[in-house]
């Protein structure tokens, strides 16, 4: 919003780097699994789900900085519209994503509800905002390219979300199964 073209692309890098890390941590999950023990089958399951859900959360993340980097590389500011939505957007995504980093951080498998419901805010918010950008195109039929991006941008932060949602869900699976303890994969989910 603040078209912060250096801090732009300081994310676009570390979009690029956490997807290189995100790589090795998949190549290496042989190697993981063969760490657990043959009681241990569930937790290697579990390890598994949440590496893939770290996966498609660096794929939404670079479906959403990239055409961020090039929308602001092209010089195309948001309209008003926009960055009022984008700013409460932000603000309700920064909640959120806080949110998970406690949940994560204490271990709180009980709420899980809280988080669903968190998680429905921003679903809904994201329809809204996405009806109301419609109808803003159907009346000025005017930035209809950065429109387009701006909505491609918003769909890729529901599939973070929803990914975010599947990783905490399959990261409290983890932690729950038996022998969880043989793997450290929560340093890789906080890092």
């Amino acid at each position: 919003l603040k078209e912060k073209f250096n801090e732009m692309r300081k994310l676009k890098k570390e979009a690029k780097h956490l997807n290189k890390k995100m790589k090795e941590i998949r190549e290496n999950i042989p190697a993981m699994l063969i760490q657990f023990h043959e009681s241990e089958i569930s937790s290697g399951h579990h390890y598994v789900q949440v590496v893939e859900n770290m996966k498609e959360m660096t794929n939404s993340l670079n479906h959403i900085i990239l055409p961020a980097y090039t929308h602001l590389d092209n010089n195309h500011p948001p309209d008003k519209e926009q960055a009022d939505d984008l700013k409460d957007f932000n603000d309700k995504t920064s909640e959120f994503f806080q949110f998970v980093i406690q949940l994560l951080e204490d271990r709180k498998s009980g709420e899980i509800e809280e988080l669903n419901r968190k998680r429905d805010e921003i679903l809904n918010m994201v329809d809204e905002i996405q009806v109301s950008r419609i109808k803003i195109l159907k009346k000025t039929q005017k930035g209809v390219k950065v429109s387009i991006t701006y909505l491609d941008m918003l769909n890729e932060t529901k599939n973070l979300v929803l990914n975010v949602v599947k990783l905490v869900k399959a990261n409290i699976k983890l932690l729950d199964s038996p022998g969880h303890v043989s793997v450290d994969v929560e340093k890789d989910i906080l890092d």
